[in-house]
């Protein structure tokens, strides 16, 4: 995550919905170990499957947790885009 120079950002997921394809960084503190990692993707899973229900798809979500914050958002046509910070 230091490459990508803004400190606030713990993790993202960039995802390109024209060609299906993802960008994230490694993961690094505080998802350095197995069981945070698995923590984190299952909260980028619940953002996902809210923003796609059925029942009412969203277009900006911002949901703060007990131990980070997270922002997702999904373009019109051409990007999906998951932000992780602190809370």
């Amino acid at each position: 995550m230091s490459d990508v120079g803004i400190p606030e950002i713990w993790h993202f997921i960039y995802k390109s919905r024209s060609t299906s394809q993802l960008t994230l960084p490694d993961y690094g503190p505080p998802y350095a170990q197995a069981e945070e990692q698995a923590r984190l993707f299952a909260i980028y899973q619940w953002v996902h499957n809210r923003m796609h229900s059925q029942a009412r798809t969203l277009k900006i979500l911002f949901h703060v947790g007990k131990y980070e914050s997270i922002l997702g958002w999904v373009s019109v046509s051409t990007v999906e885009c998951y932000a992780v910070t602190c809370c």
